[in-house]
């Protein structure tokens, strides 16, 4: 595994990055993580003039990533002051995959891999939403499941298999919300598949295809005979 794949940052996201920091919008976003600052502040610092930051600044807030604090007396008005939104700031954090990386080598060191796993189950089952509603069809809970899925960051589509209520579902995901830890440590799987299983009131069976730059996975949904919780996966 190169350096570069082991550290979680995949070349393409760090080109993206390095894209955005180098534009203009980016290096708005990248004085307003230090501090406060108005337009003429934002112009005074890049070099240009209020008119050539104010649409940037004004697309920004539309997007939701910078957020209006204020206001500081100007020369003939009071000028609105701007900060960065707290979940924009995500968009610089780069420590967590390689945080959680060393975090499960350690816990595999110190667990050994059954309890690891159990741990890592756990933590999918706590990441559910809510319990799922018994009562709703099948079909309701795998869409709620999904519609989570989709708020982590995964790309995913539903496909029907069987007849009636009782039917087999198979969740297909063409990008993982795990997708950066999922490359080191494949065991990661197993939150994803207790996930669904907790989220969708079933048994749920991940298929993970880690092959190219973005880990595809493939989840079997199908009903619980009983109230019990989903067997054990296998082991990674």
């Amino acid at each position: 595994m190169s350096g570069t794949e082991r550290d979680g940052r995949p070349v393409a996201l760090t080109r993206w990055r390095k894209a955005l920091l180098t534009s203009t919008r980016g290096q708005i976003i990248d004085r307003l993580r230090s501090a406060d600052r108005t337009v003429e502040e934002l112009a005074t610092a890049l070099g240009v003039t209020d008119n050539a930051i104010r649409p940037h600044v004004q697309q920004l807030e539309r997007q939701g990533l910078v957020l209006r604090t204020g206001a500081r007396p100007g020369a003939r008005r009071p000028a609105v002051t701007y900060k960065l939104a707290p979940g924009a700031e995500l968009l610089f954090s780069e420590g967590y995959v390689p945080f959680l990386d060393q975090l499960l080598d350690v816990l595999g060191g110190t667990l050994g891999r059954d309890d690891l796993n159990d741990v890592i189950r756990t933590t999918g089952r706590r990441l559910a939403a809510r319990p799922a509603d018994r009562d709703a069809p099948l079909a309701a809970r795998v869409q709620a499941t999904v519609a989570l899925l989709k708020e982590l960051g995964g790309v995913m589509e539903i496909e029907k298999r069987g007849n009636g209520g009782n039917g087999t579902y198979v969740i297909h995901g063409s990008s993982c919300p795990f997708a950066a830890i999922v490359r080191l440590h494949p065991e990661v799987c197993l939150a994803i598949e207790s996930l669904v299983a907790e989220m969708a009131g079933a048994r749920a069976h991940a298929r993970c295809e880690r092959l190219g730059d973005a880990p595809r996975c493939h989840i079997e949904v199908s009903p619980r005979p009983s109230r019990n919780r989903p067997r054990a996966a296998r082991p990674w």
